[in-house]
Order: structure tokens, then sequence, then C-alpha cells
């Protein structure tokens, strides 16, 4: 029988959600050979993508992400109510027809939960074998800030009513969000963690000759903030430092990074060893075959660093919310990464931390990852929480 799944999420900048979530699908595909997904996105760059087999995306109209629980149309010609009921139909006519075997909300900031509760509801209602996934990354925000907002919001009970399960994409032992986040102990019941959604090729081996010259690789996701915090005090601590230095660089800046910096970064590359990037499709390769890494914090950034990296120097992105912060601290005090805040960053502060890291023999990711101190197996596991889902379901396949 054939298994259709649906996948939402919301996204304004940045490629985090949607890359998590091709992970997932390539692994679901892989698993279910019966299975089709549909990925409703609002990513502006779904197209930079290739997408797994038996898998499509509907792009929803852009917003953009302007303050904490606060978005806009992204085009100042466009109305943001309208934008946003647009995308509130578009959603429940794709359930609605669609009719989805298994339908995973990811983690959606709160301001979303009017665009997506229509579908949810519907969904809930009219469509009783499918199995309801609320996907939750590891770290949202401070706990006491997410609690209070949750509260007030009623996430609780949506939670409640209307989802079937919780995934939480993360490690219990390095950060019990469940605990840290209030579930009620009924939530709890039914909330699993399946470790970090990596890609499925995490054991992928460097190609780098050992007597090749060292590689560091610089990239700060998406591309639409700190540019200027980490980006361009690398430049120019490169050409401080010109003479001491006795490393190539990577850099990938991201689609988003704004035009004006890339300029400014292109024309002063080209008197130094760097090969700058806007974007790669092999960001795994690029990282594996690098002996330092300098990159921000964000859940896909960190998740590709632990599963290819052997060390890294971590600038967390403090902007609308703490969850970069807190989870920078959490492997910094683990002692797998070195982590700067941004304002302790500057050409001399970066040039230190890399003369330490590199001149060190201990590769402490590479280490954490061969000690099986970081659960990495999220696509695997996912993969078997959603085949029990499934024996409960309409669908009903074999459990594996």
């Amino acid at each position: 029988m054939k298994i259709k799944t649906l996948i939402y999420l919301h996204d304004t900048l940045g490629l985090g959600r949607l890359k998590r979530n091709l992970k997932l699908a390539n692994a679901l595909v892989s698993a279910f050979p019966e299975m089709s997904i549909r990925i409703v996105t609002g990513s502006s760059r779904a197209d930079y993508f290739d997408y797994p087999n038996r898998t499509n995306y509907l792009n929803l109209p852009p917003l953009i992400k302007t303050g904490d629980n606060e978005y806009s149309a992204r085009h100042d010609q466009d109305d943001t109510e309208s934008i946003m009921r647009e995308r509130s139909d578009m959603l429940l006519k794709t359930v609605t027809e669609y009719e989805p075997d298994i339908f995973i909300i990811d983690h959606s900031h709160l301001a979303m939960i009017d665009e997506f509760l229509p579908a949810l509801k519907w969904n809930k209602e009219n469509n009783s074998g499918c199995v309801n996934i609320f996907g939750m990354r590891e770290i949202i925000d401070d706990p006491e800030k997410v609690v209070n907002q949750w509260t007030g919001l009623g996430v609780y009970q949506i939670m409640r009513d209307y989802y079937d399960h919780v995934l939480i994409y993360g490690d219990r032992d390095i950060y019990n969000s469940a605990e840290l986040y209030n579930f009620p102990e009924d939530l709890k019941t039914k909330t699993d963690y399946c470790g970090y959604i990596v890609d499925p090729y995490s054991s992928l081996i460097s190609k780098k000759s050992e007597n090749a010259r060292k590689r560091i690789t610089v990239t700060i996701g998406g591309g639409e903030w700190y540019g200027d915090v980490i980006i361009k005090n690398y430049i120019n601590m490169l050409a401080r430092f010109k003479q001491e230095i006795d490393f190539n660089t990577t850099i990938i800046t991201g689609p988003g990074l704004p035009d004006e910096y890339w300029s400014e970064f292109k024309e002063k590359s080209k008197n130094l060893d760097i090969d700058l990037h806007r974007f790669v499709s092999n960001t795994p390769e690029i990282l594996s075959n690098s002996d330092l890494v300098i990159a921000t914090a964000g859940y896909n950034t960190i998740t590709d660093i632990l599963s290819f990296a052997q060390k890294a120097i971590i600038i967390p992105r403090v902007k609308f919310r703490t969850e970069q912060l807190i989870r920078a601290k959490l492997f910094n005090d683990l002692g797998i990464i070195k982590m700067l805040t941004a304002e302790e960053v500057s050409p001399d502060t970066l040039y230190k931390a890399i003369c330490d890291l590199m001149n060190n023999n201990d590769t402490l990711i590479l280490k954490a990852r061969e000690d099986n101190r970081i659960d990495l197996n999220g696509t695997e596991k996912a993969c078997s929480h959603i085949a029990r889902f499934l024996t409960k379901s309409k669908v009903g396949i074999a459990d594996e």
C-alpha cells in the first residue's frame, strides 16, 4: 500500500529547516519504497536543492522574519495579512487534496500557529487514519521564555489535542527538551528522542592527503546574518597575519549574504588564498576534508559539523532568540568544540583560537564521534519510530 507523507515547515530565512527535512525525506524514501513525500515550505530557496526520489515540494508565498514572533511580507508591495491568509489556504487545500498518511509539522515558530492550525484541525477531524507528528529540534530558545509563550498561546493544549506523537530531533542526555520545556506528563508519554538528524553518510571518509596543506572552512549557514561578525573578521585576520598563515581557506557565505558584503568579500579575497563560494551542495565533503571549521551554531550547521568535521570554532548567532548560544555552550562545555561569542570575535582572537586548535593534535569532534558521545542516528531512529506509528494507522505496515 502506498504511503503519503506531508511535511510542513514554515521557513522564512535560512536553509536549516529545509536541509534537515530533506535529510529526513531521503531516509524515509530509502526505508519505505512505497512512500511518496510532499514538502510544503515557505523557503525562498527551495529550488537550490536536489530532492530525493518520490519527493516534491510546494512553495508558499515568502515571508521574512522581522523580530521575535514577528513576520512581514518579503516584498514591500505585498500585504502581510493577505500573504499569511494565502499561505494558510494553500496548506489547507494541500492537506484536503493529498490526504496524507503521515503529517509531520516541523517546529514552526509561535507566530505561525494560525497558519497551519486549520490544516492540522481538518486533518485530525477528517483524516482519522493519518498520524500527526510534531517534529521538534532539540533547542528552541531560553526554557523560561518558551514555557511562558507556549502557556500563553495554548501550545501545550494544541499538542495534546492534535498530535499523535512528538519527535525531538536531539539527544536527551545532552539536552532534555521535554523536561526543560515543561511538557506535561501526558505529553511526555507520546514524546520520543531520535537523536540528531544527519546525512545517512555520516561515516564519510576524508579524501585529503596527509601531506596536503591544512585547510580551514568558514560557513555561516544561510548567510543572512553575521557575515560582518565572522567572515569580515576572518578575512581581515588573513590579511593581518598573511606571512604567518600556513593553511588554505574555503569560505561558504550562504546564498542569503547581502550583496554588498559579497562584493566586498570577493574583492578582498583576490589577494588572499581563499576559495569563496556563495552556496555549495557538497558541504559534508568539504567539512570532512577540513582540519578546522569556523561556523555559527544553527541546528543543521552543528549537526553537519558533529558528523563530518574534526575540530571547530563556533560563534553562535544571537538574534531574536538564544537557541544558538545555548547549543554552542553545551558542546563547548562538553569539550567538543571551542566557542567564541560575537563580542569576543576580532582578527586577533580568531588567529589565537585557530593557532591553539591547529597546534593541538586532538581531533575533538572526531574523537567524540568515535566514542559515540553524541547520538547521530537521528534519521535511522526517526524512520524506526515512524514505522512503529504506521502500524497504528490505516496503512498498517509491519513493524520494523
